[in-house]
């Protein structure tokens, strides 16, 4: 062989490689596109099903200032979005020591969905109509229910909220709802 041919050989190679490089790492992204994209649910999270459950909910302090958990026992249930209602419905139900409610009492949990690590609560427009006005109020309310939820049921990372099955920007002007919101615990007093 000669040297020309010996160098068109190696050309020829390399081409060869890269190519075939190109194509494996176009069938990877691919192959995680499709996935994403097409990604199935995640199954519903087995729950107990049988007695009760004690969960922490989120109250406004006595001044108003901060969080505080409360201990409550809610029913067992079969599904994630069941608990996940029970617990919210035990927020609008109040406080039952010296604690502030952070949810008007006619507050309605119109329907709660969890899609992997995100939950989806719909409320009714009684939140928005009954909660005081003001920033601290309506951080309160947000708050409260983020942070029960993701404290109580470790899959769920974020929730996005929903009032009367649209997406709103806040309930009052204060705090941002235009995406999913995770927990934040800096509004817990000790």
């Amino acid at each position: 062989m000669t040297g020309v041919k010996v160098q068109r050989m190696g050309k020829r190679l390399i081409a060869i490689a890269f190519v075939v490089t190109a194509l494996v790492l176009g069938a990877l992204m691919l192959q995680k596109y499709y996935q994403a994209k097409y990604r199935q649910p995640a199954a519903p999270v087995a729950v107990e099903t049988v007695g009760t459950r004690v969960i922490t909910l989120f109250f406004a302090a006595p001044d108003h200032a901060g969080l505080i958990r409360e201990a409550r026992e809610i029913d067992a249930c079969s599904e994630l979005a069941e608990c996940v209602t029970a617990a919210l419905q035990e927020l609008v139900n109040g406080p039952m020591g010296e604690l502030n409610a952070t949810l008007p009492p006619e507050t309605i949990i119109r329907s709660v969905q969890v899609n992997a690590d995100l939950a989806v609560i719909d409320l009714g427009r009684e939140l928005r109509e009954g909660l005081p006005d003001g920033r601290t109020a309506e951080l309160a309310a947000v708050n409260s229910m983020v942070n029960t939820i993701t404290v109580n049921f470790p899959a769920i990372k974020k929730v996005q909220f929903l009032l009367e099955g649209s997406a709103v920007a806040t309930l009052k002007g204060h705090a941002a709802l235009t995406g999913p919101i995770g927990p934040d615990l800096r509004m817990e007093k000790r």
